[in-house]
Protein backbone atom coordinates (compact mmCIF):
# COMPACT_ATOMS: atom_id res chain seq x y z
CA UNK A 1 0.00 0.00 0.00
CA UNK A 2 1.46 3.44 -0.60
CA UNK A 3 0.12 6.86 -1.07
CA UNK A 4 -0.50 8.47 -4.49
CA UNK A 5 0.18 12.06 -5.29
CA UNK A 6 -0.18 14.80 -8.38
CA UNK A 7 2.15 16.54 -8.85
CA UNK A 8 0.74 19.56 -11.05
CA UNK A 9 0.28 16.53 -13.45
CA UNK A 10 -0.58 17.61 -16.77
CA UNK A 11 -1.78 15.76 -20.55
CA UNK A 12 -2.82 17.24 -23.11
CA UNK A 13 -3.04 15.24 -26.57
CA UNK A 14 -1.18 16.21 -29.40
CA UNK A 15 -3.38 18.90 -31.75
CA UNK A 16 -5.96 19.37 -28.73
CA UNK A 17 -7.19 23.25 -27.83
CA UNK A 18 -6.20 22.36 -23.81
CA UNK A 19 -5.16 19.70 -21.85
CA UNK A 20 -7.74 16.81 -20.89
CA UNK A 21 -6.19 17.37 -16.91
CA UNK A 22 -4.87 20.60 -16.04
CA UNK A 23 -2.74 21.10 -13.38
CA UNK A 24 -3.77 18.37 -10.88
CA UNK A 25 -2.21 18.85 -7.54
CA UNK A 26 -3.74 15.91 -5.06
CA UNK A 27 -3.01 13.59 -2.72
CA UNK A 28 -4.54 9.85 -1.77
CA UNK A 29 -3.43 8.98 1.70
CA UNK A 30 -2.07 5.43 2.30
CA UNK A 31 -5.20 2.98 1.93
CA UNK A 32 -7.54 5.80 1.30
CA UNK A 33 -10.58 5.56 -0.74
CA UNK A 34 -10.64 8.20 -3.47
CA UNK A 35 -13.69 8.91 -5.77
CA UNK A 36 -12.57 10.94 -8.74
CA UNK A 37 -16.48 12.55 -10.30
CA UNK A 38 -17.38 14.48 -12.83
CA UNK A 39 -19.50 14.90 -16.29
CA UNK A 40 -18.43 13.41 -19.39
CA UNK A 41 -14.91 14.84 -20.49
CA UNK A 42 -13.92 16.30 -16.94
CA UNK A 43 -10.83 14.18 -17.68
CA UNK A 44 -11.72 11.77 -14.63
CA UNK A 45 -10.45 8.73 -16.34
CA UNK A 46 -7.47 10.41 -17.89
CA UNK A 47 -6.37 11.10 -14.65
CA UNK A 48 -6.55 7.86 -13.76
CA UNK A 49 -4.87 6.39 -16.75
CA UNK A 50 -1.85 8.82 -15.96
CA UNK A 51 -1.52 7.01 -12.68
CA UNK A 52 -1.51 3.38 -14.48
CA UNK A 53 0.91 4.57 -16.66
CA UNK A 54 -1.78 3.78 -19.89
CA UNK A 55 -1.28 7.68 -20.60
CA UNK A 56 1.71 10.23 -21.14
CA UNK A 57 2.14 12.94 -18.44
CA UNK A 58 3.12 15.67 -20.73
CA UNK A 59 3.85 17.87 -17.44
CA UNK A 60 4.43 17.74 -13.70
CA UNK A 61 4.84 14.64 -12.10
CA UNK A 62 2.65 10.75 -10.49
CA UNK A 63 4.44 9.48 -7.42
CA UNK A 64 3.46 6.41 -5.71
CA UNK A 65 4.68 6.00 -2.35
CA UNK A 66 7.77 7.65 -2.29
CA UNK A 67 8.75 6.73 -6.02
CA UNK A 68 8.37 9.13 -9.06
CA UNK A 69 6.97 6.55 -11.90
CA UNK A 70 5.99 9.47 -14.31
CA UNK A 71 7.98 7.47 -16.83
CA UNK A 72 7.82 4.28 -15.85
CA UNK A 73 6.25 1.52 -18.30
CA UNK A 74 2.69 0.05 -16.55
CA UNK A 75 3.93 -3.04 -15.60
CA UNK A 76 6.18 -1.71 -12.89
CA UNK A 77 4.13 0.46 -11.02
CA UNK A 78 3.02 -2.12 -9.06
CA UNK A 79 -1.39 -1.30 -9.38
CA UNK A 80 -4.07 -3.33 -10.37
CA UNK A 81 -7.24 -2.10 -12.76
CA UNK A 82 -10.75 -2.97 -12.68
CA UNK A 83 -12.19 -1.94 -15.92
CA UNK A 84 -15.88 -1.40 -17.06
CA UNK A 85 -16.07 -4.15 -19.26
CA UNK A 86 -14.54 -7.08 -17.35
CA UNK A 87 -11.96 -7.88 -19.68
CA UNK A 88 -12.40 -11.42 -19.07
CA UNK A 89 -10.79 -14.53 -20.87
CA UNK A 90 -13.96 -16.15 -22.35
CA UNK A 91 -11.99 -19.38 -23.01
CA UNK A 92 -10.66 -19.41 -19.08
CA UNK A 93 -12.62 -20.69 -16.27
CA UNK A 94 -12.78 -18.26 -13.18
CA UNK A 95 -10.13 -19.92 -11.48
CA UNK A 96 -7.49 -19.49 -14.36
CA UNK A 97 -8.50 -15.54 -14.87
CA UNK A 98 -8.53 -14.44 -11.24
CA UNK A 99 -4.80 -16.11 -11.72
CA UNK A 100 -3.06 -15.16 -14.79
CA UNK A 101 -1.58 -12.56 -14.29
CA UNK A 102 0.18 -14.49 -11.84
CA UNK A 103 0.83 -17.05 -14.38
CA UNK A 104 3.09 -15.17 -16.64
CA UNK A 105 4.73 -13.50 -14.02
CA UNK A 106 6.20 -16.84 -13.29
CA UNK A 107 4.57 -17.85 -9.86
CA UNK A 108 4.50 -21.03 -8.58
CA UNK A 109 1.47 -23.22 -9.29
CA UNK A 110 0.84 -23.88 -5.15
CA UNK A 111 1.27 -20.39 -4.29
CA UNK A 112 -1.30 -19.20 -7.43
CA UNK A 113 -3.85 -21.35 -6.22
CA UNK A 114 -3.55 -20.34 -2.66
CA UNK A 115 -3.80 -16.58 -3.89
CA UNK A 116 -6.79 -17.37 -5.94
CA UNK A 117 -8.82 -19.76 -3.14
CA UNK A 118 -8.45 -16.59 -0.41
CA UNK A 119 -9.15 -14.04 -2.57
CA UNK A 120 -12.79 -16.21 -3.68
CA UNK A 121 -13.46 -16.28 -0.33
CA UNK A 122 -13.46 -12.87 0.30
CA UNK A 123 -15.52 -12.35 -2.54
CA UNK A 124 -17.70 -15.73 -2.56
CA UNK A 125 -16.91 -17.26 -5.74
CA UNK A 126 -15.83 -20.56 -4.08
CA UNK A 127 -18.44 -22.02 -6.13
CA UNK A 128 -17.60 -20.59 -9.34
CA UNK A 129 -13.98 -21.52 -9.77
CA UNK A 130 -14.60 -24.24 -12.08
CA UNK A 131 -17.02 -22.26 -14.57
CA UNK A 132 -16.71 -20.05 -17.36
CA UNK A 133 -17.32 -16.26 -17.50
CA UNK A 134 -20.39 -16.54 -20.01
CA UNK A 135 -22.23 -18.89 -16.99
CA UNK A 136 -21.94 -16.39 -14.68
CA UNK A 137 -23.76 -12.88 -14.12
CA UNK A 138 -22.91 -9.42 -14.55
CA UNK A 139 -22.31 -8.63 -10.63
CA UNK A 140 -20.48 -12.25 -10.74
CA UNK A 141 -17.88 -11.28 -13.77
CA UNK A 142 -17.25 -7.86 -12.17
CA UNK A 143 -16.38 -9.82 -8.57
CA UNK A 144 -13.99 -11.82 -10.89
CA UNK A 145 -12.25 -8.95 -12.22
CA UNK A 146 -11.89 -7.45 -8.83
CA UNK A 147 -10.28 -10.97 -7.23
CA UNK A 148 -7.75 -10.86 -10.24
CA UNK A 149 -6.61 -7.07 -8.86
CA UNK A 150 -6.72 -8.91 -5.24
CA UNK A 151 -4.67 -11.99 -6.14
CA UNK A 152 -1.83 -9.58 -7.09
CA UNK A 153 -1.73 -7.88 -3.59
CA UNK A 154 -0.55 -4.43 -5.34
CA UNK A 155 -0.12 -1.16 -4.01
CA UNK A 156 -3.44 0.14 -5.42
CA UNK A 157 -5.97 -0.45 -6.79
CA UNK A 158 -7.83 1.61 -9.85
CA UNK A 159 -11.44 1.40 -11.07
CA UNK A 160 -12.51 3.02 -14.13
CA UNK A 161 -16.59 2.66 -13.83
CA UNK A 162 -16.96 -0.86 -13.02
CA UNK A 163 -20.46 -0.64 -12.14
CA UNK A 164 -21.80 1.05 -15.53
CA UNK A 165 -22.57 -2.48 -17.14
CA UNK A 166 -24.43 -3.21 -14.21
CA UNK A 167 -28.52 -2.87 -13.78
CA UNK A 168 -29.56 -0.55 -10.99
CA UNK A 169 -30.28 -2.68 -8.56
CA UNK A 170 -27.16 -4.85 -8.71
CA UNK A 171 -25.27 -1.54 -8.40
CA UNK A 172 -26.40 -0.47 -5.56
CA UNK A 173 -25.53 -3.90 -4.25
CA UNK A 174 -21.79 -4.08 -5.74
CA UNK A 175 -20.67 -1.08 -4.45
CA UNK A 176 -21.33 -1.39 -0.88
CA UNK A 177 -19.49 -4.98 -1.79
CA UNK A 178 -16.43 -2.79 -3.34
CA UNK A 179 -16.56 -0.29 -0.76
CA UNK A 180 -16.60 -2.56 2.68
CA UNK A 181 -13.93 -5.27 0.70
CA UNK A 182 -11.47 -2.13 0.08
CA UNK A 183 -11.89 -0.76 4.00
CA UNK A 184 -10.87 -4.89 4.67
CA UNK A 185 -8.11 -4.97 2.52
CA UNK A 186 -6.88 -1.27 3.42
CA UNK A 187 -5.15 -0.83 -0.20
CA UNK A 188 -5.45 2.57 -1.47
CA UNK A 189 -7.96 2.84 -4.25
CA UNK A 190 -9.03 5.35 -6.60
CA UNK A 191 -12.04 4.62 -8.17
CA UNK A 192 -13.45 6.98 -10.98
CA UNK A 193 -17.30 7.35 -12.03
CA UNK A 194 -19.75 9.77 -13.23
CA UNK A 195 -22.55 8.94 -10.95
CA UNK A 196 -22.39 11.47 -8.12
CA UNK A 197 -24.61 8.65 -5.96
CA UNK A 198 -21.89 6.30 -6.08
CA UNK A 199 -19.33 9.04 -5.28
CA UNK A 200 -21.01 10.33 -1.86
CA UNK A 201 -21.58 6.50 -0.86
CA UNK A 202 -18.44 4.97 -1.53
CA UNK A 203 -15.89 7.53 -1.03
CA UNK A 204 -13.41 8.89 2.02
CA UNK A 205 -12.98 11.47 -0.16
CA UNK A 206 -14.58 13.06 -3.68
CA UNK A 207 -12.68 14.95 -6.68
CA UNK A 208 -15.09 16.30 -8.45
CA UNK A 209 -13.70 17.65 -12.01
CA UNK A 210 -14.22 19.80 -14.74
CA UNK A 211 -13.08 20.14 -18.25
CA UNK A 212 -9.49 19.13 -16.77
CA UNK A 213 -9.42 21.30 -13.16
CA UNK A 214 -10.47 20.15 -9.47
CA UNK A 215 -13.45 22.09 -8.32
CA UNK A 216 -12.70 20.83 -5.00
CA UNK A 217 -11.88 17.15 -2.93
CA UNK A 218 -13.50 16.79 0.20
CA UNK A 219 -15.64 14.49 2.25
CA UNK A 220 -19.10 13.18 0.87
CA UNK A 221 -20.59 15.32 3.66
CA UNK A 222 -18.22 18.57 3.39
CA UNK A 223 -18.92 18.47 -0.63
CA UNK A 224 -22.84 18.44 0.03
CA UNK A 225 -22.67 20.88 3.24
CA UNK A 226 -19.81 23.49 1.80
CA UNK A 227 -19.85 23.64 -2.14
CA UNK A 228 -16.64 25.72 -2.97
CA UNK A 229 -18.55 27.07 -6.04
CA UNK A 230 -22.09 27.22 -8.14
CA UNK A 231 -20.86 24.01 -10.27
CA UNK A 232 -19.65 21.53 -7.16
CA UNK A 233 -23.26 22.64 -5.72
CA UNK A 234 -25.07 21.78 -9.16
CA UNK A 235 -23.67 18.79 -9.85
CA UNK A 236 -23.68 17.08 -6.18
CA UNK A 237 -27.17 15.90 -4.48
CA UNK A 238 -29.79 14.54 -6.21
CA UNK A 239 -31.98 16.02 -7.11
CA UNK A 240 -29.46 19.01 -7.20
CA UNK A 241 -29.56 22.10 -5.39
CA UNK A 242 -31.99 25.01 -6.53
CA UNK A 243 -29.97 28.05 -8.34
CA UNK A 244 -31.29 31.45 -8.81
CA UNK A 245 -30.23 34.48 -9.49
CA UNK A 246 -31.50 37.31 -7.15
CA UNK A 247 -31.34 40.85 -6.34
CA UNK A 248 -29.62 42.41 -3.35
CA UNK A 249 -30.93 44.85 -1.35
CA UNK A 250 -28.81 46.50 1.68
CA UNK A 251 -30.08 43.50 4.24
CA UNK A 252 -30.29 40.52 2.32
CA UNK A 253 -31.72 38.81 -1.02
CA UNK A 254 -35.14 39.27 -2.90
CA UNK A 255 -36.46 36.10 -4.21
CA UNK A 256 -39.73 38.16 -5.89
CA UNK A 257 -41.42 39.33 -3.16
CA UNK A 258 -39.69 37.67 -0.65
CA UNK A 259 -37.12 38.51 1.24
CA UNK A 260 -34.29 36.42 2.10
CA UNK A 261 -32.06 38.16 5.23
CA UNK A 262 -28.14 37.43 5.02
CA UNK A 263 -25.47 38.07 7.47
CA UNK A 264 -23.65 41.34 7.14
CA UNK A 265 -20.39 39.26 6.75
CA UNK A 266 -22.05 37.81 3.27
CA UNK A 267 -23.39 41.24 2.29
CA UNK A 268 -19.90 42.48 2.69
CA UNK A 269 -17.95 39.56 0.96
CA UNK A 270 -19.85 40.69 -1.68
CA UNK A 271 -18.40 43.50 -2.36
CA UNK A 272 -21.33 45.92 -3.05
CA UNK A 273 -22.59 43.34 -6.30
CA UNK A 274 -26.20 44.02 -7.03
CA UNK A 275 -27.04 40.59 -7.63
CA UNK A 276 -26.11 36.83 -6.58
CA UNK A 277 -26.53 33.72 -6.72
CA UNK A 278 -28.30 31.90 -3.81
CA UNK A 279 -28.73 28.26 -3.86
CA UNK A 280 -31.03 25.76 -1.62
CA UNK A 281 -31.31 22.45 -0.84
CA UNK A 282 -34.80 20.58 -1.80
CA UNK A 283 -35.25 19.57 1.58
CA UNK A 284 -34.31 23.17 3.44
CA UNK A 285 -37.50 24.40 2.06
CA UNK A 286 -40.34 24.37 4.34
CA UNK A 287 -44.61 24.82 3.16
CA UNK A 288 -45.97 27.30 4.79
CA UNK A 289 -49.43 29.25 4.82
CA UNK A 290 -50.21 31.98 2.04
CA UNK A 291 -48.63 35.30 2.83
CA UNK A 292 -45.44 33.77 4.92
CA UNK A 293 -43.77 32.50 2.12
CA UNK A 294 -43.22 32.61 -2.02
CA UNK A 295 -45.67 31.28 -4.13
CA UNK A 296 -44.77 28.26 -5.86
CA UNK A 297 -46.79 26.20 -8.90
CA UNK A 298 -46.58 22.73 -8.91
CA UNK A 299 -45.73 21.54 -12.34
CA UNK A 300 -44.89 17.95 -11.49
CA UNK A 301 -44.80 15.75 -8.80
CA UNK A 302 -42.84 12.40 -8.09
CA UNK A 303 -44.21 10.50 -5.03
CA UNK A 304 -41.39 7.79 -3.91
CA UNK A 305 -43.60 6.38 -0.68
CA UNK A 306 -42.09 8.13 2.45
CA UNK A 307 -40.67 11.26 0.57
CA UNK A 308 -42.03 12.96 -2.34
CA UNK A 309 -40.71 15.53 -4.42
CA UNK A 310 -42.46 18.18 -6.73
CA UNK A 311 -40.76 20.33 -9.20
CA UNK A 312 -42.28 23.63 -10.52
CA UNK A 313 -41.73 27.19 -10.59
CA UNK A 314 -41.69 30.14 -8.56
CA UNK A 315 -44.99 32.92 -9.10
CA UNK A 316 -42.67 36.44 -9.33
CA UNK A 317 -43.53 39.60 -10.34
CA UNK A 318 -40.23 40.65 -11.93
CA UNK A 319 -38.17 41.32 -8.54
CA UNK A 320 -35.65 38.77 -9.56
CA UNK A 321 -32.64 38.95 -12.29
CA UNK A 322 -32.59 35.40 -13.11
CA UNK A 323 -36.58 34.90 -14.15
CA UNK A 324 -36.37 31.36 -12.25
CA UNK A 325 -40.32 31.05 -13.01
CA UNK A 326 -39.15 30.32 -16.49
CA UNK A 327 -36.68 27.14 -14.82
CA UNK A 328 -37.59 24.53 -12.53
CA UNK A 329 -37.08 24.06 -9.17
CA UNK A 330 -37.33 20.77 -6.83
CA UNK A 331 -39.00 20.95 -2.93
CA UNK A 332 -38.81 17.85 -1.20
CA UNK A 333 -42.47 17.29 0.73
CA UNK A 334 -44.03 14.87 2.47
CA UNK A 335 -45.49 11.54 1.14
CA UNK A 336 -48.65 11.09 2.51
CA UNK A 337 -50.14 14.44 1.35
CA UNK A 338 -48.33 15.85 -1.49
CA UNK A 339 -49.45 18.90 -3.07
CA UNK A 340 -51.43 18.87 -6.80
CA UNK A 341 -50.04 18.95 -10.04
CA UNK A 342 -51.15 22.71 -10.95
CA UNK A 343 -51.29 23.52 -7.63
CA UNK A 344 -49.57 26.99 -6.25
CA UNK A 345 -48.11 26.68 -2.82
CA UNK A 346 -46.41 28.31 -0.41
CA UNK A 347 -42.53 28.28 0.77
CA UNK A 348 -40.18 29.35 2.84
CA UNK A 349 -36.40 29.11 3.31
CA UNK A 350 -34.30 29.48 6.18
CA UNK A 351 -31.44 31.75 5.98
CA UNK A 352 -29.39 29.20 7.67
CA UNK A 353 -29.48 26.77 4.60
CA UNK A 354 -29.32 29.38 2.15
CA UNK A 355 -25.93 29.08 0.13
CA UNK A 356 -24.53 32.10 -1.02
CA UNK A 357 -22.09 32.25 -4.16
CA UNK A 358 -20.77 35.55 -6.43
CA UNK A 359 -22.82 36.01 -9.93
CA UNK A 360 -19.37 37.60 -11.64
CA UNK A 361 -16.77 34.66 -10.57
CA UNK A 362 -19.35 31.70 -9.22
CA UNK A 363 -17.31 31.02 -6.08
CA UNK A 364 -19.40 30.45 -2.61
CA UNK A 365 -18.96 33.76 -0.55
CA UNK A 366 -17.20 33.12 2.20
CA UNK A 367 -19.10 34.79 5.45
CA UNK A 368 -16.78 33.89 8.12
CA UNK A 369 -18.99 33.03 10.33
CA UNK A 370 -17.89 28.99 10.56
CA UNK A 371 -14.87 27.46 10.65
CA UNK A 372 -13.62 25.39 7.27
CA UNK A 373 -13.69 21.50 8.16
CA UNK A 374 -10.67 20.02 8.50
CA UNK A 375 -8.96 17.84 5.69
CA UNK A 376 -10.86 19.95 3.29
CA UNK A 377 -9.04 21.49 -0.15
CA UNK A 378 -10.06 24.70 -2.24
CA UNK A 379 -8.88 25.03 -5.65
Amino acid sequence: MATITYDQATLQYPGAERPSVNALDLEIADGEFLVLVGPSGSGKSTALRMIAGLEAVTEGHIRIGDKDVTSLPPKERDIAMVFQNYALYPHMSVADNMGFSLKISGMKKDEIRKRVEEAARILDLDAYLDRKPKALSGGQRQRVAMGRAIVRSPQAFLMDEPLSNLDAKLRVQTRTEIAALQRRLGTTTVYVTHDQVEAMTMGDRVALLKDGYLQQVDTPRNLYDRPDNVFVAGFIGSPAMNLVEVRLDSSGALLGQHHIPLPTTTLSALNGASTATIGFRPEAVELVGEGAGFPFEVAVVEELGSDAYAYGSLQQSGASVASASERLLTIRVGGRKPPMKGEVVHLQVSPDDVHVFSTETGRRVDTGDRQRPSGSTRV
